[in-house]
């Protein structure tokens, strides 16, 4: 699940957050925005999961 992946990849402090940010809008997989938490995440996308670029999240994350 895309949830879990976010946050074991470390983008997200809890999968509690983890899911926030998704549904919010904050993280895409390759080049498409997914707002479901409970998307499935494909073997070969897990590389491709982080911040969408105009998320100020990614800005935040990256500076600390």
């Amino acid at each position: 699940r895309l949830q879990t992946l976010v946050y074991e990849k470390g983008l997200a402090s809890t999968v509690y957050q983890a899911r926030q940010y998704i549904t919010h809008g904050h993280i895409q997989v390759g080049a498409k925005k997914i707002d479901a938490p409970s998307y499935i995440v494909k073997k070969d996308e897990e590389n491709l999961i982080r911040f969408a670029p105009n998320s100020p999240i990614s800005a935040v994350k990256e500076s600390s």
